[in-house]
């Protein structure tokens, strides 16, 4: 298990819960950490305007990635591992090659900060959850602009998951204190995950896709089913 900190330290942690790994290399706090594909590798994202990749292993520092101009809030993979995503403040998502280091493709669109991103199984779309209460998905194989815009909230999209077999669904969670399930066909609301007293940080799915859980400001965990 990984975790970030506004301390600017990234942690590698065993299932019993011991300290495995100390990753430091940002000047001040990070944003979200992403496991790379293989399991390997370690994504996080920067305040420092960088998302930086470390050996697991090691943790060694192998990348610090430039070329944000603010904040950087949230970083993820391909499935394949051939490329990466980054979100922040910029209010544009940047794709990376994850071999050279190149800014390939741009996803802008959305009115503010960029707070979550993921990659569709597929490996083809990229859903993005902006503080602009929106959720924008792109279809990497075609580059002028985005593929479909769903106005899934009343306040800031903090979460975005698909889900990792068919990317049947995708999850979206907000500052409205919700969790929403999106098809990830038409990209209609599929359903509403309400319980949450205060509002939802995070949202993730179960490898197998017939569980999700939301994680809230209101100090609870919640499992769905």
């Amino acid at each position: 298990m990984a975790t970030a900190s506004a301390d600017g330290v990234a942690c590698l942690w065993s299932a019993s819960g011991g300290l495995l790994r100390e990753m430091r290399g940002h000047v001040g706090r990070c944003g979200r950490c992403s496991f790379y594909p293989s399991g390997a590798f370690l994504a996080t994202a920067g305040f420092d305007k960088t998302w930086r990749l470390w050996d697991c292993e090691t943790g060694v520092e192998l990348l610090c990635q430039e070329g944000h101009s603010r904040a950087v809030y949230d970083v993820r993979f391909h499935p394949d591992g051939s490329l990466a995503c980054s979100v922040g403040l910029e209010a544009h998502g940047r794709v990376w090659d994850a071999r050279s280091g190149l800014n390939v493709l741009n996803l802008r669109g959305h009115a503010k900060p960029v707070l979550c991103v993921d990659f569709a199984p597929n490996g083809a779309h990229v859903v993005t959850g902006s503080e602009d209460h929106t959720v924008k998905v792109w279809d990497l194989r075609h580059v002028k602009g985005c593929l479909y815009t769903v106005p899934a909230h009343s306040k800031s999209v903090t979460s975005v998951r698909y889900e990792p077999q068919s990317g049947g669904y995708f999850l979206s969670a907000s500052h409205d204190g919700d969790a929403k399930a999106w098809s990830g066909a038409d990209f209609s609301l599929r359903r509403r995950l309400r319980g949450h007293a205060s509002r939802v940080a995070a949202v993730d799915v179960a490898p197998g896709g017939a569980a999700c859980v939301t994680v809230g400001h209101d100090r609870t965990l919640k499992l769905w089913r």
